[in-house]
């Protein structure tokens, strides 16, 4: 499957857990920002209160201006809440993430299937065929 183009939303650290914030994955989804808030409020209220206040935080900006102040919303999230928000988006561009998404876990799976498996030392069998095998070669 060839790689398919999509931007990335942009991500950061904090105490060494990967964040994103909803602002930025409208703009990578073309998605009103209002719009990514409220698919997270209702992806919240079907999940469990402490998953959810482990997937997402709330935060609120206040900009201010000549005419008045204005409130701006949006969360930040970790990998986790950003992988089931993002899936349950519809469009050309939700799809091709979705499928980059499958293209890397297929790759990740193809790679720990060729590492060899290690044998358990401390069963005697699987040492004892260990020691038989490297006596046969040498």
């Amino acid at each position: 499957m060839a790689s398919l183009p999509i931007a990335s939303p942009k991500v950061f650290t904090q105490d060494g857990t990967v964040f994103a914030n909803s602002r930025d994955i409208a703009e990578a989804f073309e998605k009103r920002p209002a719009d990514v808030v409220r698919a997270i409020r209702n992806l919240k209220a079907e999940m469990p209160t402490e998953t959810a206040a482990e997937f997402f935080a709330y935060r609120e900006e206040i900009q201010r201006h000549s005419t008045g102040a204005v409130k701006h919303e949006f969360y930040e999230m970790t990998r986790d809440g950003f992988t089931l928000l993002a899936m349950g988006f519809n469009g050309a561009k939700a799809l091709r993430w979705k499928l980059r998404y499958l293209e890397a876990f297929n790759a990740m799976e193809a790679q720990l299937n060729k590492q060899t498996q290690v044998p358990d030392l401390s069963d005697p069998r699987q040492l004892l065929k260990l020691l038989n095998d490297y006596a046969a070669k040498a």
